[in-house]
């Protein structure tokens, strides 16, 4: 009888173990990755073929002057940083300040021309 009883008891514990481990963490979202949308100049809504490449080594690829990044004219590669929510690039003599969702999967911001990031128009992307 004690024999059955400790054997039960290790079924059971593995049994329990087995159950309570986690198999992996979805990892948090982040910026990397593909993002396509819209830009305007001025006070115009958004309407013009805009897209970045996010990197996970701090740069992107930017594209832009077309209808997809096949046909981009505008093809220009920099950099980016991620603080709070806030995402800024810096490509070319362009710089963009956007706010991303807490999913990471939306953000809008404006778009300028070095030394400023507003002094041309906004912009919207959203991750593929």
């Amino acid at each position: 009888m004690k024999k059955k009883l400790f054997f039960l008891s290790i079924a059971a514990s593995f049994v329990l173990l087995a159950t309570s481990c986690k198999k992996g963490e979805d990892a948090a979202p982040t910026a990397q990755g593909y993002w396509e949308g819209k830009s305007g100049t001025g006070q115009n809504a958004p309407n013009n073929f805009y897209a970045i490449l996010v990197r996970n080594n701090g740069t992107i690829r930017a594209y832009f002057d077309g209808t997809d990044t096949t046909n981009a004219t505008g093809k220009t590669d920099g950099t980016y940083t991620l603080i709070n929510g806030l995402i800024k690039t810096e490509y070319g003599s362009f710089k963009t300040n956007a706010t991303v969702n807490a999913n990471f999967t939306h953000m809008e911001g404006t778009l300028g021309e070095s030394p400023s990031n507003n002094n041309i128009g906004t912009f919207f992307l959203d991750k593929k």
